[in-house]
């Protein structure tokens, strides 16, 4: 089987409920996939994109640690940031992100934030939001996600998925990298299981 990798990081202001992979859960709940690896802050799976020739192995890592240093966090298509939208404490938690990235991600890469609600009330200034982006100097895109919403999960991860098929991992000159192969790949791989 022909296969095409996708990898990702996120974070997120939430690491009780509604997490990263939570939401990768309701995703996967609407496709078919197979289920390569999953641990509480990881998840590997396979998928093939409708109008797709290859299937994709895709990696997200959740990074909820702010205190510890990943290999491969930078070696990715793209980060998402998941901000909980309807809690007043994130200001905080949102700037402890902030901090991660610009000390450890990778600045040329692209960054998703979405603001997450559960269709009720937001807490956080949108304008708050791209201030703080513009200050990292990181190219960002804001998307408003109703988490209980299948569709609007669904959607929101499909683009991501999409637009990561289009923006490579910038790959040396290695064809085939095996992201579990740590012996031959560590250096690109994403090692948080």
């Amino acid at each position: 089987m022909d296969e095409e990798k996708i990898q990702i990081v996120a974070f997120s202001t939430n690491d009780t409920e509604d997490t990263p992979l939570d939401i990768i859960n309701k995703y996967l709940s609407g496709i078919k996939y197979n289920i390569l690896k999953k641990t509480k802050h990881a998840i590997a799976f396979t998928t093939k994109f409708q109008n797709f020739k290859y299937y994709h192995k895709i990696m997200i890592c959740f990074v909820s640690n702010f205190n510890k240093e990943y290999n491969g966090i930078t070696d990715v298509n793209c980060y998402l940031i998941f901000i909980d939208n309807e809690k007043g404490e994130n200001k905080e938690k949102i700037d402890n992100i902030l901090n991660y990235i610009n000390n450890n991600c990778e600045l040329s890469k692209k960054f998703f934030v979405f603001l997450m609600n559960k269709g009720t009330t937001t807490e956080i200034k949108l304008d708050d939001i791209k201030s703080n982006f513009e200050k990292l100097s990181v190219k960002y895109e804001i998307k408003f996600l109703n988490i209980n919403n299948q569709n609007d999960v669904y959607n929101a991860m499909k683009d991501i998925f999409i637009y990561s098929t289009k923006h490579g991992i910038n790959n040396t000159n290695e064809e085939d990298d095996n992201f579990y192969d740590k012996e031959k790949n560590a250096h690109k791989s994403c090692t948080i299981f």
